[in-house]
């Protein structure tokens, strides 16, 4: 009798439901609210790894995920993640994860893997929610590859598969910066221009007005586009473009013979440059508009100030090879000779030092121009001085390169 007893006791034991899963996924999720993730994400991790068939653990590795994210650790995220991917196809939060994953890719420039993804969020579950998301990240992926057809054609799917999409300013934009990367330049500024009709507001704004400029220089049409550059940096004066804009509109007015308001404008690009590129634009253009009126002296200044001011990051032998031919212009060869050979010394011994190449390719030009010596009584006065000077600068550069052997 006793035994039927016990028996009767262990199954209704065993009848009773089994909460200890459910109250660890609540415990998971009050340390996610406390905000201390690495606990939730333990425990998450924890229950899903006993027993990965439970109805609840799908939920746990997608909260680890989340977890994860919220702590900014991107390589458990990505495991996660992926092994949600693997596990749990058309899962419940799928289409949330797909994106997630898409985007960690995206920060990581990780374009191929951002594509692969969201292709794959697709193709397992063509009525996703987030489907809109998912082509357009594809499409600014392969903008960001350079697959500029490739993206135009993505980014029309959004067009016509998604006209509601909350993606679609920014389609537009990278849409129409599509066409203009591949010079489709009026194509390019009608977009830009459809674009700016319909958002009057917004972070890409600035973006587009500036853009309209650069198509109307693409087409040819300096006058427009020097008048919507003008009314761009007047409109922006602490735009990112403004740089690019200042020497854009300096180039057209060099085109058109105004080199005092190019050489203004070209120095204008110089304080709001964001990066060397710009800086040194402007300082090459400065540079050649000052030779077309022989303002060598300016030249010199203008280079030995860019070296001084951006140290490391200047292009110095650049510098040095614009200042040594300004002198060499000026016939100031015992100046000019110095100064290449000062410069080849110091930075003769770099492979990326690309205007050193320069200054041994015209040095090496010259003498091999140059008489035999000892034939000075045939020479004209400067051909033998130029000749005693290079000859010198020769001897130079030759012990500097017994010394260093």
């Amino acid at each position: 009798r006793a035994m039927k007893v016990y028996a009767e006791q262990l199954k209704q034991i065993n009848e009773v439901p089994d909460y200890d899963v459910e109250l660890r996924v609540r415990v998971a999720n009050c340390y996610h609210e406390l905000q201390r993730f690495m606990e939730a994400w333990l425990l998450f991790k924890q229950i899903h790894k006993e027993d990965p068939k439970h109805k609840q653990a799908q939920r746990a590795l997608y909260s680890a995920f989340a977890a994860a994210l919220e702590m900014k650790d991107v390589e458990r995220a990505l495991k996660d993640g992926y092994q949600y991917l693997d596990l749990y196809p058309k899962g419940e939060f799928w289409d949330t994860v797909t994106i997630n994953l898409a985007t960690i890719h995206l920060e990581r420039t990780e374009f191929e893997k951002a594509i692969q993804v969201c292709e794959r969020a697709i193709k397992v579950n063509p009525e996703h929610l987030l489907k809109d998301n998912a082509i357009y990240i594809i499409g600014y992926s392969q903008f960001m590859l350079s697959r500029l057809e490739e993206g135009l054609a993505t980014f029309e799917r959004v067009f016509n598969e998604h006209p509601k999409s909350g993606f679609l300013q920014y389609t537009q934009y990278y849409h129409a910066l599509g066409y203009l990367f591949l010079q489709r330049y009026t194509p390019a500024r009608q977009e830009f221009a459809s674009f700016l009709n319909r958002y009057k507001g917004g972070p890409m704004v600035e973006e587009v007005s500036y853009r309209i400029g650069v198509a109307y220089y693409g087409e040819g049409n300096f006058e427009k586009s020097a008048e919507v550059l003008k009314a761009f940096l007047e409109r922006y004066p602490d735009s990112i473009n403004r740089s690019e804009a200042y020497a854009m509109l300096a180039d057209i007015q060099g085109s058109w013979g105004q080199l005092d308001d190019a050489l203004a404008n070209y120095a204008n690009a110089l304080p709001p440059a964001v990066n060397m590129v710009q800086v040194d634009y402007a300082v090459m253009q400065k540079s050649r508009t000052l030779e077309l009126e022989n303002r060598y002296d300016e030249i010199i200044d203008l280079w030995r100030s860019y070296a001084e001011k951006y140290k490391e990051l200047a292009n110095f032998t650049e510098a040095i090879y614009w200042i040594g031919s300004t002198q060499k212009k000026q016939d100031k060869l015992e100046d000019c000779f110095n100064t290449f050979y000062d410069g080849i010394v110091k930075h003769g011994n770099e492979p990326a030092n690309h205007g050193i190449d320069m200054i041994l390719r015209d040095l090496e030009s010259e003498l091999k121009e140059l008489p035999d010596a000892g034939t000075g009584a045939q020479e004209g006065e400067d051909q033998r001085k130029r000749a005693e000077l290079l000859r010198s600068m020769k001897d130079r550069l030759y012990g500097e390169i017994r010394k260093a052997i």
